[in-house]
């Protein structure tokens, strides 16, 4: 079983931090020359960040969480954006992203955070919908561009995730991300 904990990203360290990026490396290895460097994605990084750690103390499971004000069909919302999720392959098929969900919803709540949202891969789905996420059906997602333009996000290979938090509206229309997507 693994110990899983929040960090605000001032506390974590440069030997976690590095711990971090190599397992993101390992779980997306067509990734790893970005992650080599970078624990975000595209010009959006973390907040806090949920990890949990195996009995030698090493990171075996980890998100990064984007803490942020949108809109959701012009009308502001509190949300964290989860990005950059993995459990290591040798402590996959214990449910272990249910348990680091888990953590992030109970964190998210205590943030004031109204809903929580993903961008999750088809064959990855069952995964969130197994601890609680739905699939949105909005009708556009507008997101920063890495010059910093704002574009529609199409969704050409995944899809947007929800979960309530403090809110069980669900999300429609447009959802503006108000900063680069995660």
């Amino acid at each position: 079983m693994l110990t899983f904990r929040i960090f605000e990203e001032h506390d974590i360290t440069r030997e976690l931090d590095e711990k971090i990026r190599e397992g993101l490396c390992r779980c997306f290895p067509k990734d790893a020359q970005y992650f080599s460097k970078h624990r975000g994605w595209k010009g959006s990084f973390p907040s806090w960040t949920a990890v949990g750690f195996d009995k030698a103390g090493q990171p075996a499971a980890h998100a990064g969480i984007i803490e942020r004000d949108i809109q959701i069909d012009r009308h502001p919302v509190k949300a964290l954006g989860i990005q950059n999720v993995y459990v290591l392959p040798e402590y996959r098929g214990r449910s272990l992203t249910s348990l680091l969900m888990e953590c992030i919803i109970d964190e998210g709540m205590r943030r004031g955070i109204e809903i929580g949202l993903l961008f999750c891969r088809p064959h990855i789905e069952k995964v969130y919908t197994g601890t609680g996420w739905r699939k949105a059906e909005v009708q556009k997602i507008i997101a920063e561009g890495l010059k910093g333009e704002s574009a529609e996000r199409k969704l050409l290979h995944d899809a947007l995730y929800w979960h309530p938090l403090l809110s069980e509206t669900e999300p429609s229309g447009t959802v503006n991300l108000m900063g680069p997507d995660w």
